[in-house]
């Protein structure tokens, strides 16, 4: 595929099997991500181990972003602070166009795939969002499970629900906006990001065994503000990769 294409540059995130054909074909490439698998596939054998590592070291560069693992294994790393996406409508417009008004309280959740339906407790003024159809509530609710730009619905919320995933908590921060996140411990990518978040006092950790006994009240959250500040580095990570490229 790469020699049909002959492509400038190639940026894995964070696949190691692109490299070993970059590397073949003298294409510079790139590795971009907050954890590599080489740091966190510690149960496989050191054979296989060798052979990530040997497949990542073929990377020209590795773009290390926030809330992971360390990825000190490759050879040229760059530290860069928060990659998110720009939002796309403004904050007024959207509300009004999803049927809410600005004085809304407006949750946002978003678990991801769970097999088991969860019955949430919330003031009964709150209106919900959710990207998961497996989300009930009393409350007015809203699903937009099939709603691309989610850094929209971030932005509008009061407060976000989430699984502990680098793209959405890395937008809750974005925009500053509280936030419950819900890991999986034997997820090792999710678990690296929940020691750093609770290192920083990032976010609020629930279980998912208590996800449902919780009532989300206003008095609980009116207390809680993400006040932690990380610089955004898009425009940077942009940079770099137009310099490989040139």
């Amino acid at each position: 595929f790469l020699k049909k294409i002959n492509p400038d540059l190639v940026i894995s995130d964070i696949s190691p099997m692109p490299f070993l054909a970059t590397n073949s074909l003298k294409i510079p490439s790139v590795a971009i991500s907050n954890f590599s698998w080489y740091d966190v596939l510690n149960f496989i054998s050191r054979k296989h181990q060798n052979l990530l590592k040997t497949f990542y070291d073929y990377a020209d560069y590795a773009l290390k972003l926030p809330f992971g693992t360390p990825m000190d294994h490759f050879k040229n790393k760059i530290n860069c602070s928060l990659l998110v996406r720009n939002n796309t409508s403004s904050k007024i417009k959207l509300r009004k166009e999803l049927g809410f008004t600005k004085h809304d309280f407006l949750i946002t959740i978003a678990l991801g795939n769970h097999n088991k339906l969860f019955k949430l407790n919330f003031d009964d003024n709150h209106k919900i969002i959710s990207f998961d159809r497996n989300i009930k509530t009393n409350n007015k609710l809203l699903y937009l499970e099939n709603w691309i730009e989610g850094q929209n619905i971030i932005s509008i919320s009061d407060l976000v629900i989430c699984k502990c995933g680098y793209g959405l908590i890395s937008e809750c921060i974005a925009n500053k906006i509280p936030f419950y996140y819900v890991y999986d411990e034997n997820h090792l990518e999710q678990k690296a990001m929940n020691d750093e978040l609770i290192l920083k006092s990032i976010g609020k950790k629930l279980s998912l065994k208590n996800l449902e006994t919780n009532l989300f009240s206003t008095q609980s959250i009116s207390n809680y503000n993400n006040q932690y500040k990380e610089k955004i580095d898009s425009k940077k990570i942009i940079n770099i990769i137009n310099q490989l490229i040139n």
